[in-house]
């Protein structure tokens, strides 16, 4: 059977077409590129990681059509250094930047960001934690760095960096652009905003104004008194579960502030004093009389708020955090799906570090819940999802070691841009072989002791050289690092040449170390974040 010719043509085009197509799409570079970091964000509470510790459907969309990255390993569990390492592919020491509140001066590196720009992206951050603000120095080659925070906390919750994000790119959609998106809720403290008020303040038998101290912010209460004894009385809408001998509520930095002629007294109040500042301490009810002699008069209490949380709630709420945020990124998506512009971005998740959730414990006997101090697994090892439609129609995953130095150089190999030749990251697209050895480091003054790592699989030795001691775990055999097998394994040659390899490592790093210069209203800052305390 015979068909006409025009019948031939038209398939042919339609053919021709259709292969154009697919190959502009398979082979396109994309046109923007969003990198959206998760502050504290351990691997394991990424569903797609551990489906048994949270539910993380959105970050698991671009895992489920893109590459997740098995095994990767921050450099340092300290959030300022941990992001300048991602941006410019350089461990810490190297970019000589070692805590939060330190200002980093690149010494003509050029940030990610200012490759975008040369190139004519349209750049922006968008921050949600005070020590990553601009001042510190992270905003090289961003357009628009916006880290604005409010008045009464250093944090910004998910939905409020949507409410910058989105309008943003819905206005430059029609431009190619590098954005990065910051996101912190895992971070301490674990205050989702669902949170309901968990204080109750009562003056003279009546309810005055329910707060949240869980969400750790900067408190002013002010009461209208009369002539005659006012009560102030607190109630802990919570109280702590299991005891009745813990103290459940801090008001940090307690201030009062009253004309002369009030006098004050306490019950079942207890005051701590740390340095000059005074906490005041509640465990389940406490009051405050206020005797008052004129006819009226007003007292104002300044402090910040914070309730003491068990092991298992602390658990619970950073859980929450994680989903919550999750929601937050699925709004996002949404967003890009509407505007056409999903299907033509490279989109990067990556955690800066990890997080303790009671796994270690400190010198003291207490559980630790936070980062910083230590280098084992819970604190170094974050998610890494790389989601490019235009490479990818599958998920996919890269096995073996990554760090989050490989970010920035992947980044420039997906653009077809040549690599900085500094960087000491690898593109994940570009070479298969994985690093022999990670070194790990953290910091004074926020962590108690410097510290050291080398990670090289299965064996992770760590170093503290102030009490000169060594610890070594067998990752493969051992992966939560419960058993120290340094002192089995002291003999063996293979370890003394890993142990002299860290021991030099770290002497060279601290010799070379500037000190780190803190400002009040920086110390202020960390401490309110929980860096310091």
């Amino acid at each position: 059977m015979t068909h006409p010719s025009w019948l031939k043509t038209t398939f042919l085009l339609i053919l021709s077409l259709f292969i154009v197509q697919c190959t502009a799409v398979k082979g396109e570079k994309p046109k923007n590129v969003i990198v959206i970091t998760l502050d504290t964000q351990r691997a394991d509470y990424v569903s797609a990681y551990n489906p048994e510790k949270s539910k993380t459907p959105h970050i698991d969309f671009f895992s489920k059509k893109g590459f997740l990255c098995e095994t990767c390993y921050s450099l340092i569990p300290i959030t300022a250094p941990a992001h300048a390492s991602l941006f410019y592919s350089l461990p810490p020491h190297l970019l000589q930047l070692y805590n939060n509140g330190q200002v980093f001066m690149p010494q003509k590196k050029s940030s990610l960001a200012e490759l975008f720009r040369k190139k004519g992206f349209k750049t922006a951050a968008f921050i949600s934690l005070g020590v990553l603000q601009s001042h510190f120095g992270l905003h090289h080659g961003f357009d628009l760095y916006d880290d604005i925070m409010p008045s009464n906390r250093w944090y910004l919750h998910a939905h409020e960096i949507n409410e910058k994000v989105l309008p943003w790119i819905e206005k430059n959609k029609g431009h190619d652009f590098f954005t990065w998106i910051h996101y912190s809720d895992p971070h301490d403290p674990y205050a989702p905003p669902s949170l309901s008020p968990d204080l109750r303040i009562d003056l003279n038998g009546r309810a005055v104004q329910q707060v949240c101290l869980q969400k750790y912010e900067r408190l002013s209460l002010k009461f209208g008194l009369k002539k005659g004894t006012n009560r102030i009385y607190f109630t802990i809408l919570n109280p702590f579960p299991g005891s009745e001998d813990q103290y459940r509520a801090a008001l940090n930095e307690i201030e009062f502030v009253h004309s002369e002629s009030l006098k004050l007294s306490f019950e079942d109040i207890h005051f701590v004093q740390r340095e000059d500042k005074r906490s005041a301490l509640i465990k389940k009810n406490g009051t405050i009389l206020v005797d008052c002699p004129e006819k009226e008069a007003e007292l104002i209490i300044n402090a910040r708020g914070n309730l003491n949380l068990s092991p298992p709630e602390k658990t619970q709420a950073y859980r929450q955090e994680v989903e919550y945020m999750d929601q937050q990124i699925g709004i996002l998506r949404q967003k890009l799906q509407e505007l056409n512009l999903l299907d033509s971005s490279l989109i990067v998740l990556v955690g800066d570090h990890g997080e303790g959730l009671g796994e270690n414990k400190t010198g003291v006997g207490d559980r630790y819940f936070g980062h910083i101090h230590y280098l084992y697994g819970v604190y170094m090892k974050v998610p890494l999802i790389i989601f490019d439609p235009m490479d990818s129609e599958k998920a996919e995953r890269i096995s073996g070691i990554t760090t989050i130095l490989d970010v920035a150089p992947t980044i420039l190999g997906r653009m077809g841009w040549k690599k900085r030749s500094y960087y000491q990251g690898r593109d994940l697209f570009g070479t298969k072989k994985a690093p022999e050895m990670i070194l790990e480091e953290t910091y004074t003054p926020e962590a108690i002791h410097d510290r050291f790592g080398i990670l090289q699989y299965p064996m992770h030795m760590i170093y503290t050289p102030e009490t000169q001691k060594y610890e070594l775990y067998r990752l493969d055999s051992d992966p939560g690092e419960t058993q120290d097998i340094f002192l089995a394994n002291a003999d063996s040659r293979e370890l003394k040449i890993l142990q002299e390899t860290l021991r030099q490592k770290a002497i060279e790093i601290l010799e070379q170390k500037k000190d780190v210069k803190i400002d009040k209203k920086t110390l202020e800052m960390l401490k309110s974040l929980g860096y310091i305390r």
